[in-house]
């Protein structure tokens, strides 16, 4: 079955009749993709996975804790239904709450700071930390309300921003074991750890206030990060002088020991932080994972929950088991994964870049007891193992490699993290082993051809017949900018065996991450060659060879293709663009991806080349939460004649959408009856009630109406409600499409408003 997310894609790529008809793509996690030993990944299209962090939330209200998952590199989030029994590990991918979490950076975790028994969001802002407060309810969903946009903490005489390197992932917990939340973290410039104790209990006697935080230690622990390796020095003074501000304010900074030979602040590169307790003696311990190094260290605390003071350390914890080795710079999370009670340790690479990224979380299975807490080593490609997920940067096309009839899965990338910051690049070739209606995609190799001998880092590749033999040639971007030919020089059509070309894209440059596409755009019967590129424009080389001789422009007959604009300057200057170009009806459209996510969709090409493409959406219809990176392919793999998309991501994962008519009633999954749905009245004036007749109603469903542009111009949330009444004051006369959205199931309906 399809998952219960649909996006309204306003793509209008259609056949025939239906080039009139809106785009609707409904989210496909369940198509199944399959590893060369039989074995079926259980979230395939869940989009990779580089340097995560985890946290439990209940998702669906069950009362069972979930799991939330946030890549540092990507900004994305990834949500998992727990379906595990005691003992079980057992997720399903579940998109859909990805859109209930408000956008995020750097390092997030879900703690109830209120004590109402949901888990709240504390995530990173400038040098700080945010606070949404969870709000959902069983008639809502899940929701977040941005309650606290920086939290302070008194310093000494002045009231300043709690401050968090972004580097880090700070400690969100009760230390002192009073009911409400501290945080714990090292200081601006020092490798010592601030204990910013939280006095709401202390003041008002419940746990919600976030306004009343102090620096109470600015040595909790008593121990000391070595600032030139990953030692630590225990039961250390951490000594301290006073900065005066020219504002006024003050803080106490840090200073290296005299012993050191060195007069100036320590420098703190970043660590990661998590505590437990796992001795059940009532304070808390310490996970602590340095920014250059694989290990994770821990640090027993022999003190109190009042006066922590670590006294001794397990630098390649556990040591006892299988130390975590993980390139680069581990993270600790702590959740029950198994379902059995008792935190499981997680553990992931922080860093952003020059990082494990294919297999890189590793799950400790808890085997302790409440005041014994030991941990076994299970697994390093915890989620991660059951996703397509090819490193870092993950470049899809789809390509007929066997002349089957079916559409294969050819997919890029940067590279496959190796030991010692290098990258190992090439093609995944993903087979199609289902039928012309029902894809089914089974790994043959992570390095199709050997591709990886050639070096070439962020391989994007893209086939064509460029010599008039009847078979798929092979042409390839990479990182610095150049182009890669590879004749296909198989002696039979239904294979492909890639030789390269030395040398036949000599001269040809776009500067940086060329991502190429082959497709004849000013219609004459050759194809042409199309190049992305970091700075976010097209390149246009045109053929001027002939069929069985190909001749590409050297230089770009057109250089700035279409004026397309596709950069987002908060995230940087840049775009990355990765073009997409097909025929719909005759008509040329083009696809983008970019550097923020986002996926671009341009119209006026035919008769156009020389002047602007018309922007028709710049956010996937609203569908912003792909990854950084954006990559994507299209075709119709359904043989139900309309496009389905594949988009990759920085992750290394891909995303799944397959096209579908809102138009036609019919559109639906599982045995839903649309006749079962009923409007009225319809045409509708300033009222119009959904109700659901002889129709069991299961957990959550949503509820949009979306304009013949793709808009949704309405969307609520319900939960097990016969019939909803929705007012329409707010929406315009005309013709619309109603999506209702299960849990897998997606009905349309066309509605007309009529206003007198």
């Amino acid at each position: 079955m399809y998952y219960k997310v649909v996006i309204v894609f306003l793509f209008c790529l259609v056949y025939s009749v239906k080039a009139s008809a809106q785009y609707v793509f409904l989210k496909n996690d369940t198509t199944p993709v399959i590893l060369s030993n039989n074995y079926n990944l259980q979230h395939p299209w869940a989009g990779g996975a580089n340097f995560v962090q985890f946290s439990e939330i209940d998702l669906n209200l069950d009362n069972i804790n979930d799991l939330f998952m946030f890549d540092r590199s990507g900004r994305r989030i990834s949500t998992f239904i727990n379906n595990g029994s005691v003992g079980q590990v057992n997720y399903t991918y579940a998109p859909g709450y990805i859109y209930r979490f408000p956008p995020m950076e750097n390092w997030a975790l879900l703690r109830d700071y209120d004590g109402d028994g949901l888990n709240d969001i504390f995530t990173s802002n400038t040098g700080g930390i945010s606070v949404y407060r969870n709000i959902s309810t069983q008639v809502a969903g899940v929701k977040f309300v941005l309650v606290k946009p920086t939290i302070s903490s008194q310093y000494t005489t002045s009231v300043l921003g709690l401050f968090v390197s972004p580097a880090d992932i700070p400690v969100v917990d009760d230390i002192d074991g009073d009911g409400d939340l501290d945080i714990v973290t090292f200081s601006l410039l020092g490798s010592c750890m601030e204990y910013h104790q939280n006095l709401s209990i202390e003041t008002y006697g419940v746990p919600d206030s976030l306004n009343k935080f102090k620096l109470t230690s600015d040595n909790w622990g008593k121990f000391r990060e070595n600032t030139s390796n990953n030692g630590v020095a225990l039961h250390d003074s951490c000594d301290t002088v006073r900065v005066d501000f020219p504002t006024g304010s003050d803080l106490l900074l840090p200073y290296m020991h005299a012993e050191d030979g060195f007069d100036e602040p320590l420098r703190h590169q970043g660590s990661t932080e998590c505590t437990f307790d796992t001795d059940g003696d009532g304070d808390k311990d310490l996970f602590l994972g340095d920014i250059s190094y694989t290990n994770l260290a821990f640090l027993t605390n022999g003190g109190t929950s009042q006066l922590a003071d670590m006294s001794s350390i397990d630098i390649n914890f556990p040591s006892y088991n299988v130390p975590v080795d993980i390139e680069l710079f581990p993270a600790a999370f702590m959740a029950d994964v198994n379902n059995d009670g008792k935190p499981d340790l997680l553990s992931a690479a922080n860093a952003s870049l020059n990082g494990e990224n294919f297999k890189g979380i590793a799950y400790y299975q808890n085997n302790g007891n409440g005041t014994n807490h030991t941990f076994n080593f299970i697994k390093k490609d915890f989620l991660q193992g059951d996703m397509i997920d090819v490193g870092e940067y993950a470049l899809p096309t789809l390509f007929d490699y066997n002349n089957d009839g079916l559409m294969d899965l050819i997919v890029g990338n940067y590279g496959y993290f190796e030991s010692g910051a290098t990258y190992k690049s090439g093609l995944a070739l993903f087979k199609n082993t289902g039928t012309p209606t029902r894809p089914v995609f089974t790994l043959l190799t992570r390095d199709w051809c050997g591709l990886s001998a050639q070096n070439i880092y962020y391989m994007a590749p893209t086939f064509g017949d460029v010599d008039g033999d009847g078979k798929k040639d092979l042409i390839s971007g990479d990182r610095t900018g150049n182009l890669w030919l590879f004749k296909n020089i198989a002696t039979t059509t239904d294979t492909c065996v890639f030789s390269p070309v030395p040398n036949a894209f000599t001269g040809y440059d776009v500067g940086a991450y060329s991502a190429p596409q082959l497709y004849d755009l000013d219609k004459d019967g050759l194809i042409d060659l199309l190049v992305g590129e970091k700075n976010g424009n097209l390149n246009f080389f045109k053929n001027t060879g002939t069929t069985t001789n190909y001749q590409f422009s050297v230089v770009p007959q057109n250089s700035n293709l279409g004026l397309i604009d596709i950069i987002d300057q908060t995230v940087s200057n840049f775009g990355y663009s990765v073009p997409l170009f097909y025929d719909s009806a005759g008509v040329t459209h083009l696809i983008v991806g970019s550097e923020r996510g986002n996926v671009f969709h341009y119209t006026n090409i035919d008769g156009n080349l020389s002047g602007a493409f018309t922007l028709e959406d710049s956010t996937f219809a609203g569908h912003t939460r792909l990854g950084m990176f954006a990559a994507p392919a299209a075709a119709d793999l359904n043989a139900d004649g309309w496009m389905d998309v594949l988009v990759g991501n920085s992750a290394g994962g891909i995303a799944y959408f397959n096209g579908v008519d809102p138009l036609n009633t019919s559109v639906t999954e599982a045995s839903i009856n649309t006749q079962s749905i009923l409007l009225y009245p319809n045409p509708a004036n300033d009222l119009l009630t959904v109700a659901f007749s002889n129709m069991q109603v299961k957990t959550n469903y949503q509820i949009s109406i979306v304009d013949i542009t793709g808009r949704a111009v309405f969307t609520g949330n319900y939960q097990g409600l016969p019939q909803v009444t929705i007012p329409l004051t707010t929406i315009a006369n005309g013709l619309y499409t109603l999506i209702i959205k299960g849990n897998s199931s997606i009905v349309a309906k066309k509605l007309v408003v009529t206003k007198n």
